[in-house]
């Protein structure tokens, strides 16, 4: 099972006593496996044969797996052990949901499956612990993966019924898997019981259904399993009554006067169900063939704008030769929308899609909604999604003297030589240089004849652990000397291997300004240098001397070409991942905004400033550095605004860097 990190105030209350027992105990097994994996993706960046990646690969899966097992291990014992609470917050569960599926759609696709998801256009916003609810969904969904070798997994929310006060919701996770035994089913929720014994072999603690239930429990709902003989698949179901927390917006009328031609297949079917109900009128057609005879016929009838909605059964290129006939229509041509597969296809590269496997209902209106009144639309962009990258060379020995010269030193408080090492290695990947103190002690000293930018802070040290250095460093700061002069304050971000919900907020009330929690990805790092360290993303590795300053260019590329140098192919890889990951977090800034729905905008506007800044693209980190905060301001007015400067602005980053000296080849991926 993978978690998400604990969010700030998260939802389990410990009495101090527990909670120095299970953060103790937490500390002292994910701080090596922090060594552990670290070490691993740190040499996954270096020059290597095939073998090696290969042998590098099965590490890396191993220890993951390990870490869910640990994970799994120590929350069923805090569940059974301790008193939890859960905290409500208004959620979108429906958006959750699809959050859930896609996450484990990139495991499903490696073995040949199919996620999909499909909600109930009514839902309101409900009241919920959203970190349970997802812990909930993912457990099941991962499990329908784990245990099916071919065919799909589908996830749907539906209301069953409601009243002005409390929805009842029936969340149910469908597989065609290898089922569920007779004589097994008694044991399905209790610890470490085994599914399907004697058939395939299936790694897990056995523990993920019992934990399943018993946040089941704590939410006063029901779990139940339908399952045949073995080999016919199941479906869980989860019911639940949640009171509401926001009306369902209205969607009737959204796309009132726009026409639908659907090619039909499974995954359109769905897509119809939320069409229909936001008021377009659909006409299902057999297959491609049909399109321009219908499309003919349909604008003599009556003038209005036409969306042509094709699914993934259908091939790429057909897709491509269907755009270029309606593209060539000597009147107004209609909107095409291509639901297509996980894999992305260069054929069909200048069609509009989205991905099918698993639909997005935010990302499907937003488009129909543009198809519905093109005049006022913002250029539509193709939305391609890739694995995520882990790339980042390890990077020249002249990075440490260029970041001290350049003001780029972190401190790190951190007594584990291990964990020492691998923050000093991804720092040096990322641009920066550090200082280590090995306990809070030593850290107050540093700071006493040096300014830094940040610090790095480990919650658990042997003496002065990280939350009395926060408390300390914070009394230095607002301490006024005779002119009325005082410290200036830098952010300190916890860095813990204590993975207890409730941590998060422990850190914020000490003083602390951020959360890591270890094994640290590079990735997360950087994430976090960037949002708390101005110009951290623009700095990045290798900074050419007489660059261009940031507002005068569109992108520079300079620093990824100097790392990846000598592996253009490489190059091309990560700036082809990054070009879809960048499309793919405009269309869902362009779908919260077209649902109401913008929990999603901001995450996506806060990974676009991360991911441009590290590529070079100034001016699109700005941008969407702006949107980010004039979201979580609620500045609705400035969003709008800002989050239309960041579509323009990212097309034209996609397609400098597409451009880009050495990347002829980038197409092909």
């Amino acid at each position: 099972m993978s978690k998400a990190e604990p969010p700030h105030g998260s939802s389990d209350s410990l009495r101090p006593q527990d909670a120095a027992v299970w953060g103790a105990v937490t500390h002292e097994i994910r701080t090596p496996l922090m060594g552990v994996m670290g070490m691993l993706e740190i040499l996954s960046h270096t020059s290597l044969t095939e073998e090696q990646r290969r042998i590098i690969a099965t590490a890396e899966s191993s220890s993951l797996a390990l870490m869910r097992i640990i994970d799994d291990v120590l929350d069923f014992a805090r569940l059974e052990s301790t008193s939890v609470t859960l905290t409500p917050a208004p959620t979108d569960i429906g958006a959750l949901a699809e959050d859930c599926a896609a996450f484990v759609a990139g495991q499903a696709g490696a073995k040949g499956l199919t996620v999909t998801c499909e909600t109930d256009p009514r839902l309101p916003r409900v009241m919920c612990d959203p970190v349970r609810v997802r812990q909930l969904l993912v457990n099941l969904c991962g499990n329908a993966v784990k245990f099916t070798d071919q065919g799909a997994v589908a996830v749907s929310v539906n209301m069953t019924s409601a009243t002005s006060s409390n929805v009842n919701l029936r969340l149910s996770i469908r597989d065609s898997g290898i089922g569920i035994p007779e004589d097994l089913r008694p044991f399905l929720f209790q610890p470490f019981s085994r599914l399907a014994q004697g058939g395939p072999a299936r790694s897990g603690s056995g523990l993920g259904l019992a934990i399943c239930r018993r946040i089941v429990d704590l939410m006063n709902g029901a779990i139940t399993v339908e399952a045949a003989a073995a080999g016919t698949g199941s479906v869980f179901h989860v019911d639940l009554t949640l009171p509401v927390a926001i009306a369902a917006g209205d969607d009737s009328r959204v796309l009132e006067g726009l026409r639908v031609l659907a090619v039909e297949s499974d995954p359109v079917a769905i897509a119809l169900t939320y069409l229909e109900a936001a008021g377009a009128a659909v006409t299902r057609l057999g297959g491609l063939g049909e399109i321009a005879r219908r499309l003919a016929e349909m604008t003599q009838v009556a003038p209005g704008p036409v969306l042509v909605l094709v699914g993934p059964d259908s091939e790429a290129e057909d897709i491509a030769a269907v755009s270029g006939a309606l593209k060539a229509m000597a009147h107004a041509a209609p909107a095409l929308l291509w639901l297509r597969p996980r894999t992305a296809v260069t054929a069909a590269q200048s069609v509009d899609s989205i991905s099918a496997y698993p639909l997005r209902r935010g990302e499907l209106l937003a488009k129909a909604k543009r198809a519905a009144d093109p005049a006022g639309a913002a250029l539509a962009i193709v939305t391609r999604r890739a694995e995520p990258h882990t790339g980042f060379a390890v990077v020249r020995e002249e990075t440490a003297a260029t970041a001290r010269a350049e003001g780029r030193v972190v401190l790190v408080a951190e007594d584990n030589p291990i964990n020492q090492d691998v923050l000093c290695q991804q720092l040096s990947i990322l641009g920066f240089d550090c200082d280590i103190a090995e306990n809070g002690a030593s850290a107050l000293k540093a700071l006493e004849t040096t300014l830094y930018p940040i610090l790095l802070c480990d919650c658990h040290m042997p003496g002065m652990d990280g939350f009395a250095l926060t408390k300390r460093i914070r009394e230095l700061e607002t301490a006024r000397d005779a002119d009325g002069a005082g410290r200036p304050r830098m952010p300190i971000i916890a860095v813990t291997a204590n993975a207890l919900p409730g941590e998060a907020a422990r850190c914020l009330a000490a003083g602390m300004d951020d959360y890591l929690s270890k094994p640290i990805e590079i990735r997360t790092l950087s994430a976090m240098l960037d949002r708390w360290i101005p110009g951290a993303a623009a700095a990045g590795p290798l900074s050419a001397a007489g660059a261009e300053s940031p507002a005068a260019q569109i992108v520079d590329t300079r620093n990824l070409a100097a790392i990846y140098g000598n592996e253009p192919e490489r190059l091309a890889r990560v700036l082809s991942e990054w070009c879809a990951g960048i499309e793919e977090g405009v269309q869902i800034i362009v779908s919260g905004f077209a649902s109401q729905r913008l929990e999603a905008a901001v995450e996506a506007a806060h990974r676009i400033k991360g991911s441009a800044g590290i590529v070079g693209a100034y001016g699109l980190s700005a941008d969407a550095a702006a949107l980010e905060t004039a979201l979580r301001a609620g500045d609705t007015a400035a969003a709008r605004a800002a989050a239309r400067k960041v579509e323009a602005t990212a097309v034209e980053a996609v397609a400098r860097v597409r451009q880009t000296p050495g990347c002829e080849r980038l197409a092909q991926f």
